[in-house]
């Protein structure tokens, strides 16, 4: 009969078994807090150290779970269309506000704002939202056909795209043996072969399921048409005689309005592209190019009223 042997205890924590707080020990790494919540704040913040931490902690929820694979997610910010919603915003109220600072330079009547501003909202916003679903869905054809076209010499002979691919990795610098290695082995998997000959070798990427080119179309129309309002919102109120501004006050309003939504969608941009820099420095280059368009329409309209005598 095998004598019994109690757990050893340390001195410090008389309630925790030795052998087990060495597992904890080990297991800190995991269990650590950092000041960001995921690896790419870290990265953008440049700390190494917490985005070796933060990786840890993921896989260790992963295997805790059971869930196989530890492939980082980068989630675009908001979906597929947050991108045609800010470029097609800024687009908007940029082409409005030079509009409105051409028009005001040429001092004509406020009525001629609105109809000429509200006139270009609608053509162009319809025009930007078509030309986006257009090229989009181009691009998309494009990209289906050459990949019909790769799928198709893949069937027809395997073993030549693979030399391609050798052959262009050693291009890369890359010995012909491990090059040789990574396509032989993508052979065994067409799928993957494909999706990584796309990328290697014409540059497109596999297809986004959650994009519709009509859709991103819409929203840049809507946001066109949305964010192109502002610059005439003080025009707009007065001729609806909600409230009564002199033409000064009514230009002075209208830069304001702009400018602070110019800042607001440099700020929106900058955690869409996810740029290591300042949202505030995004925000005053955006305000400032937007404004620098603004005043040279304003300066363009000055000119070509004294050019024609408008009175």
């Amino acid at each position: 009969m095998s004598a019994h042997h109690p757990p050893s205890y340390d001195s410090v924590n008389e309630c925790t078994p030795l052998n087990q707080q060495r597992a904890a020990s080990s297991a800190a790494p995991h269990t650590s807090v950092t000041m960001y919540a995921t690896p790419r704040e870290a990265y953008l913040a440049g700390d190494s150290e917490a985005t070796k931490l933060l990786h840890q902690q993921r896989q260790a929820q992963l295997q805790e779970k059971g869930v196989a694979g530890l492939a980082e997610q980068h989630s675009t910010l908001g979906g597929p269309y947050l991108k045609a919603l800010v470029y097609g915003g800024l687009d908007g109220i940029i082409t409005t506000f030079a509009t409105v600072t051409s028009v005001a330079g040429a001092d004509l009547a406020a009525i001629v704002i609105v109809i000429v501003g509200i006139a270009h909202l609608f053509a162009d916003g319809i025009s930007m939202g078509l030309g986006d679903a257009l090229s989009a869905q181009a691009e998309f054809d494009y990209n289906e056909s050459e990949r019909a076209r790769e799928k198709w010499e893949m069937q027809v002979d395997i073993n030549q795209e693979v030399e391609e691919m050798v052959e262009l990795y050693k291009q890369r610098g890359i010995q012909e043996e491990d090059a040789r290695i990574i396509w032989t082995t993508l052979q065994k998997y067409p799928q993957a072969f494909l999706d990584v000959m796309m990328v290697e070798e014409l540059h497109i990427l596999p297809p986004d399921k959650d994009e519709v080119p009509w859709k991103s179309g819409v929203v840049t129309c809507l946001a066109f048409m949305a964010f192109g309002l502002v610059p005439l919102i003080p025009y707009l109120l007065d001729q609806l005689s909600i409230i009564h501004l002199s033409a000064n006050a009514q230009l002075n309003v209208a830069v304001l309005m702009t400018v602070a939504t110019l800042f607001m969608l440099g700020v929106l941009k900058s955690f869409l592209v996810e740029l290591n820099q300042s949202w505030y420095y995004s925000g005053f280059i955006m305000a400032f190019l937007g404004s620098l368009a603004a005043l040279i329409s304003y300066i363009i309209g000055i000119v070509l009223k004294n050019t024609f005598n408008v009175q």
